[in-house]
């Protein structure tokens, strides 16, 4: 049979319980001697009440006696005194049946009729005092027999209530000594961990085994408590720590912008001019060496002009012509026009679109899944595999680039879509500003550019998420 979980409630029910238990035996105690002691006392005074109703009874037959035996006898005073000793004798006998004596009945009865008689006898008056007297023996041996049994009782009472008063002070004192402990012990516990929690350790529950069930209960929910905060600690601080990225992120953009304005004015037109110069030193006949020179500064003039026009591009944002489309009609057209480039040759491709509805720019778009797909060719190795997928989530189309190639580094992760931050090494390595500006393109159109991977060697997926035009 299971046993009851232990509760605060019970455990105090029990042991108020105890604690009635002994107050009510301390009061039944009480009321067993005061009862006890008045009946004793109650004899006793009635006792002392016959005692005296006796006395005035031989008082009355002394007066008889004093009154026939005198020198000058008086028998009328004696039959009166006679008289008056029967009648509270009668009426000792009338009250109390228990008071009733014939010895003393017959005695007073013959010594009325001598009187009557005018025969003077102490004779017959000393029998019924002689029978009084040990009546009242008898009653005064009664009243000391209820005096003793009272005081007796009244010690046997004051024993009984010191020892029921000591059990109940006892009681008092182990119930209160339990319920501090049962209260104290678990409020120390909830107030250390308050501590532990003003201190920020949220992520360590504890645990009172021994408690009751609403300090167990009250553990339980504090816990509880205590990992939503931590949880939501947590979220907070991914949240800050992503807004501080956006924000540097952004500053860095403002940078650049600035730069991009200042670069373009002061270095594009020198580079054009370097451009032609070097054109027109290829028309005149060289020497190959010097023309295959020429050619490779030719390249880096270029270079640094399209730097330039994509630090503008970055600078300014995207501003295109926002139009109708189907998402996955272009992504089908940017796969279709890379896979024939000798870069991507070798890898398997696997392209599985469905239809969805956007509102963007044709170009900007076509740019960002351009930019997605030539670094998942630049990244992958020829025998690897490039999938395109896009898909519609709700009132969301998710446009997935992935592929098995090398994978992201967790500490390249937060880095990715920072401008002039680049992965690549020797020839391959780019301006870093590829990701920068599909990013920013995205969220110029409400959408979010997303990159997972599970490491070096695992490969890496970009997804893009636009909202859906329905009725459109």
């Amino acid at each position: 049979m299971a046993r009851a979980p232990k509760t605060l409630a019970r455990r105090l029910s029990a042991q108020l319980g105890l604690l009635l238990g002994c107050l009510l035996l301390t009061a039944l105690g009480a009321v067993w001697g005061v009862r006890g002691l008045r009946q004793d006392f109650s004899q006793a005074l009635d006792g002392y009440e016959r005692l005296r109703q006796l006395y005035l009874v031989g008082f009355h037959l002394q007066s008889a006696r004093a009154a026939m035996t005198s020198d000058f006898p008086d028998f009328p005073r004696a039959r009166l005194e006679l008289r008056r000793a029967q009648q509270l004798h009668g009426q000792m006998a009338s009250s109390n049946a228990a008071t009733a004596d014939g010895g003393v009945a017959e005695a007073l009865e013959r010594a009325a009729v001598a009187a009557e008689a005018n025969r003077p006898s102490v004779t017959v008056l000393d029998l019924p005092l002689a029978a009084m007297n040990e009546r009242a023996e008898s009653l005064r041996q009664g009243i000391a027999s209820a005096q003793r049994m009272a005081d007796r009782r009244q010690q046997v009472t004051l024993i009984a209530l010191l020892a029921l008063i000591t059990l109940t002070v006892m009681a008092s004192i182990w119930i209160a000594r339990r319920q501090v402990r049962a209260v104290l012990g678990p409020l120390k516990e909830i107030s250390h961990g308050v501590r532990r929690v003003a201190a920020g350790q949220l992520e360590t529950p504890f645990a009172m085994q021994q408690a009751d069930v609403e300090f167990a209960s009250l553990a339980h929910d504090f816990n509880d408590m205590a990992l939503q905060l931590h949880a939501g600690r947590s979220t907070l601080e991914a949240r800050v720590e992503a807004a501080t990225r956006a924000l540097v992120q952004s500053e860095r953009l403002a940078g650049v912008g600035l730069l991009a304005a200042g670069v373009a004015h002061e270095i594009n037109n020198p580079l054009s001019i370097i451009a032609a110069r070097i054109e027109l030193l290829r028309a005149k006949p060289v020497e190959p060496a010097i023309n295959a020179a020429l050619a490779d500064v030719l390249e880096e003039v270029f270079r640094c002009k399209t730097i330039i026009e994509r630090l503008l591009q970055l600078s300014r944002g995207a501003a295109g012509h926002r139009e109708l489309m189907d998402v996955g009609r272009v992504a089908a057209d940017v796969v279709q026009a890379v896979r024939p480039l000798p870069a991507a040759a070798g890898r398997a491709w696997s392209v599985d679109v469905a239809p969805a509805t956007i509102r963007a720019d044709a170009g900007e778009l076509r740019q960002v899944m351009l930019n997605l797909l030539l670094n998942a060719i630049q990244f992958t190795p020829p025998d690897g595999a490039i999938r395109v997928q896009v898909r519609s989530h709700g009132d969301v189309a998710a446009i997935e680039v992935a592929d098995d190639g090398q994978g992201i580094a967790p500490t390249v992760m937060n880095r990715l879509f920072e401008p002039f931050y680049s992965t690549a090494a020797g020839e391959r390595r780019g301006t870093g500003l590829g990701l920068a500006i599909s990013k920013s393109i995205v969220e110029s159109h409400d959408g979010s550019l997303e990159v997972f991977s599970d490491g070096i060697g695992h490969g890496s997926r970009f997804v893009i998420k636009l909202p859906i035009v329905r009725g459109g």
